[in-house]
């Protein structure tokens, strides 16, 4: 539903939000039919550019992305990432996989074994990924507050998107969610209906397989869903 206006119209919250859920709900159902969900530019994964933290830390670089419900996660500057591997400080106990000593195998190993199944025997890899989030923030005072126990009588003034970046144990996802360059679901390829590969990471997308070296983390980047337009076509600003 979208607003009706009128001279003399009596508008509470409720009218005030109906057009932009209208027109923001209109503009993801187009970037989830006619683009997809991938990686539009940017977010790439990279070494710290100190030696002394290579062992477990990278950097995102700025970027855009897409994810499965036509959200746009925007990353406006580079971030730096700290991942958490057994033996490091701060690793909590169940978010990994076990004993990451008896790993050696490549990951593309560990997708061929099935990245669903939780075993010690499988490589410790995981998926750095970043999803959208929304957080409602700056407390304001209100003239007005119905049906509310709140004697200050604030609420928040705006809703601020932001990404967040995380480090998942690939195991937590369905197999495709990260796959090899010759996997039956092409990053350039626009899911079908039905198919198991239109929202195989949830809300989530994946900018990078890690692992744990013995000097610096071992960083994947193939099985990125990378979303592909025809640049030469899109309007540019050349003076």
């Amino acid at each position: 539903e979208r607003n009706r206006f009128f001279t003399g119209k009596y508008m509470t919250a409720r009218d005030f939000r109906a057009d932009p859920e209208y027109f923001l709900s209109r503009h993801r159902l187009q970037n989830r039919l006619l683009f997809g969900w991938g990686i539009v530019g940017g977010l790439e994964v990279h070494h710290h550019p100190d030696p002394r933290c290579q062992d477990r830390w990278v950097v995102v670089s700025p970027g855009m992305a897409l994810d499965c419900f036509g959200r746009e996660i925007v990353l406006t500057k580079e971030v730096s990432f700290e991942l958490k591997f057994r033996g490091n400080p701060g690793f909590a106990e169940g978010v990994g996989l076990e004993d990451d000593s008896k790993y050696d195998k490549s990951a593309s190993e560990v997708l061929r074994q099935g990245p669903t199944t939780k075993s010690k025997d499988l490589d410790p890899a995981y998926l750095l990924c970043v999803r959208f989030c929304e957080h409602c923030v700056e407390k304001v005072p209100v003239l007005y507050s119905d049906n509310t126990c709140d004697p200050k009588r604030e609420e928040f003034n705006r809703i601020r998107e932001c990404p967040e970046v995380r480090q998942i144990p690939i195991w937590q996802f369905g197999s495709d969610c990260w796959h090899a360059p010759s996997a039956v679901c092409r990053s350039s390829e626009m899911p079908s209906s039905g198919s198991d590969c239109l929202c195989p990471c949830r809300e989530w997308i994946p900018l990078a397989l890690v692992r744990k070296g013995p000097d610096k983390v071992h960083i994947e980047t193939d099985g990125r869903r990378q979303l592909h337009f025809p640049g030469k076509d899109l309007t540019r600003i050349i003076g």
